[in-house]
């Protein structure tokens, strides 16, 4: 291991001699990547000969308590001093298999050697209005639906449109005063969400928020995983007419869940009639036009996700039911009912994640509505498919992610 001052900060070369064919870094390049188990760098560049690999990694942007890239130089040695050493052992974490003799690694993240799932992607999108679900809460419904489908064997993967342009930088307090550079920039690739049962794998991409970026991301997932969330602006969805169409399956419009309203009180002095009782198609029909009565959207919703705020699971009655029936018929049928998450803390020690069914059991939302909640919705959604007809039932322990 060496160092060599640079003008932005301290480089680490580290030199290694390896025996044998397989002298890449493709375990340790696993391990330095992963956000999770290991250090969450990202790779500058990674170029492999006959005789020789290289890989450069750098940290994410804004960690700002290491300024520097680590250099890996993996030299092939023709023969190395005998060390009585055991067999390499398989880090389950980063994806390697059981009882195999050397550990198979996914050098290529969420592609497993597959190269066409002929998955499914789901756009998830909001109203743009006060109060309504913004891109965040979108996110953490996504994660939290991927997370249930991830515990039933499924590849799953959430893509987030992002447009860097109005993002605000604030100045690096871990820069010192001699640094005239900044430490050099790389791109965020596929990173995993959660540790998950095999084969199930939950994984995370940040795309530029452009039509061709998304269009390009979309058709590269539907190829890697089995189901594809879809997050993007939520104003905008509206005016989306044909860019995404023929890649989007299944387009989903998220909101809070508002009480269909019974009566309406009148401002009279009267006993007598102090309010007007609603039908369930008046009420329907209210509905409709209080929350999306400003946006008519030029392409058709699958149906709407309704997102509880209450801290139990609330199950419609006869009128409510009544009211959805009516929704459906104006082109917005409600597809579930999904448990709306606390505010959580974030930081040293915590997940930096919304809980999800893959973290120790927690009071709210509890693991049962979510799975209750996502179960319900692939089987409206696939109707024929496996899992959708026939749920498995929730783990008896679930499984603890030490993200």
């Amino acid at each position: 291991m060496a160092t060599q001052m640079t003008d932005y900060g301290l480089d680490w070369i580290l030199e290694r001699q390896v025996a044998g064919p397989q002298f890449d870094d493709a375990r340790l390049i696993e391990v330095l990547t992963d956000r999770i188990v290991g250090c969450g760098l990202r790779i500058l560049d990674h170029a492999c000969g006959t005789e020789e690999c290289t890989v450069r990694l750098a940290p994410r942007p804004g960690t700002w308590d290491w300024r520097g890239v680590l250099t890996v130089r993996s030299h092939k040695a023709t023969s190395l001093p005998h060390v009585q050493v055991p067999g390499p052992r398989p880090l389950t974490a980063i994806g390697d298999r059981l009882s195999v003799s050397r550990p198979v690694t996914n050098l290529d993240g969420p592609d497993r050697g597959v190269q066409d799932h002929d998955g499914v992607t789901i756009q998830l999108t909001g109203v743009p209005h006060t109060g309504g679900m913004h891109r965040d809460d979108l996110s953490w419904v996504a994660e939290q639906i991927a997370a249930v489908w991830t515990t039933q064997g499924l590849v799953t993967a959430i893509i987030l449109a992002r447009d860097r342009d109005g993002w605000i930088g604030f100045r690096d307090p871990g820069k010192p005063k001699w640094a005239t550079a900044p430490v050099p920039g790389t791109v965020e690739g596929w990173r995993r969400l959660r540790i998950a049962p095999p084969p199930g794998e939950l994984w995370s991409l940040k795309v530029s928020d452009d039509d061709e970026a998304v269009a390009g991301t979309l058709a590269e997932a539907r190829r890697r995983f089995d189901r594809v969330f879809l997050i993007k602006r939520n104003d905008d969805w509206p005016w989306e007419e044909h860019s995404l169409s023929r890649l989007t399956d299944v387009r989903i419009l998220v909101h809070r869940a508002e009480p269909y309203e019974r009566r309406i009180p009148l401002p009279t002095q009267s006993q007598d009639t102090d309010a007007v009782m609603l039908t369930p198609t008046e009420s329907a029909m209210q509905w409709r036009q209080q929350e999306l009565g400003r946006w008519t959207s030029k392409r058709p919703l699958t149906g709407m996700l309704l997102v509880n705020s209450a801290s139990h699971d609330v199950q419609p009655d006869d009128f409510d039911v009544a009211v959805e029936n009516d929704l459906a018929r104006y082109g917005t049928p409600v597809l579930g009912r999904f448990p709306a998450n606390q505010p959580i803390a974030h930081g040293p020690g915590l997940s930096p994640h919304p809980p999800t069914v893959l973290d120790p059991q927690t009071d709210q939302p509890t693991h049962a509505q979510m799975i209750t909640a996502a179960n319900a919705l692939a089987r409206r959604l696939w109707p024929d498919s496996p899992l959708a007809s026939e749920p498995p039932k929730a783990p008896g322990a679930p499984v603890s992610s030490p993200s």
